[in-house]
């Protein structure tokens, strides 16, 4: 769930009523100074991971701006970082979460026309980032910008279509059937909104819950996924051979067959790939199969190079104690079959 929440203080109720509802809430306009002050408000803060980034006080009168807040069931295994005031990006797995709170219209004023094409830049090189890392991404948060009405279209709106169309982004709360078409009670309009790529879109549905419980001046954004969590560069394929000691791995017999085992595991793997390239599936599982495919070819060619060293003849008795001799070897034989015999 998202929500721009106005305020720690007075959403209370609502707020510890939610968390024990959703495994994951993104809170925009916390106005909290410091993590541990939003921790002691809720009853089940045990069950839960925090991560803050307090609100900025950039005028001498009056509250702090912005300020954002994950909070995450410790269920899911996550963290978390802030590269601005403005923008926080949760991490769970291989799953990256971007929360904006955007700065506010102004009319006529080109400050703040500045200060909004700043942010959208810095949002455009963290998706970036994030999405060279291999990361799927979820884009989410308040824009101050009502793109769905063009009757409220203003400069701001421009910047930040043009941003999306950049990326290629898909507004999934717009394309997703809602009841009501504004997240802002007082003026009606749709300030806040989830976004992203086109391999998501199916796999996420997003609705604006009107839900008058919450104290706050905006609707919260439900958001569901059926997006299938999976470690990011961990192959899972059990292992199938345990460690090789070094006087293995330094025989010519094994390196001889691991060589060319591997030359021949390498034709196939090349073959593999191929097809993977030319299948229906997108980019994160041709990479995950290539990577399964990878793995099991070496796996195969060490354990052919392993069995093949340990059954050779030359190597057959060969022990890895130096003091053990065949005269202690015949000794143990025969007291072996002694004992036997007594028994």
């Amino acid at each position: 769930m998202m929500l721009n929440t106005n305020g720690i203080k007075s959403n209370l109720n609502y707020l510890n009523k939610i968390s024990l509802q959703y495994g994951i809430i993104i809170l925009l306009e916390t106005m909290c100074i410091r993590t541990n002050s939003i921790k002691q408000a809720f009853k089940n803060n045990n069950q839960l991971n925090f991560y803050n980034k307090k609100a900025v006080k950039t005028e001498k009168r009056g509250r702090g701006s912005d300020g954002i807040t994950f909070i995450v069931n410790k269920k899911l295994k996550s963290n978390a970082y802030f590269p601005c005031d403005r923008i926080g990006v949760l991490l769970v797995e291989n799953l990256a979460i971007i929360s904006a709170y955007m700065p506010y219209y102004k009319p006529n004023n080109q400050d703040q026309l500045d200060l909004y094409s700043s942010e959208l830049d810095k949002l455009k090189k963290i998706y970036l980032d994030l999405k060279s890392k291999q990361y799927e991404i979820i884009i989410c948060g308040d824009f101050n910008v009502d793109n769905f009405d063009p009757d409220n279209h203003n400069e701001m709106t421009e910047m930040y279509i043009k941003m999306t169309n950049e990326l290629k982004l898909n507004h999934v709360d717009t394309e997703t059937p809602q009841t009501i078409n504004y997240t802002f009670k007082t003026a009606l309009t749709w300030l806040d909104h989830v976004l992203c790529e086109n391999q998501m879109v199916e796999k996420i549905n997003v609705l604006i819950k009107e839900d008058y419980d919450s104290k706050s001046d905006h609707f919260p954004l439900i958001i569901h996924t059926n997006y299938t969590l999976r470690k990011i560069g961990i192959v899972e394929s059990k292992k199938q051979f345990e460690f090789l000691p070094k006087h293995i791995l330094k025989s010519m017999i094994f390196k001889t067959t691991f060589q060319s085992s591997t030359n021949a595991k390498f034709l196939q793997l090349k073959t593999s790939i191929n097809l993977l390239l030319r299948s229906n599936k997108n980019d994160q599982e041709i990479i995950d199969d290539m990577c399964k495919e990878l793995y099991e070819s070496l796996n195969a060619s060490i354990l052919l190079a392993k069995n093949t060293r340990c059954s050779d003849p030359k190597y057959k008795y060969v022990r890895s104690n130096s003091w053990w001799s065949d005269r202690a070897q015949s000794q143990r034989n025969a007291h072996k079959t002694e004992f036997q015999f007594q028994t």
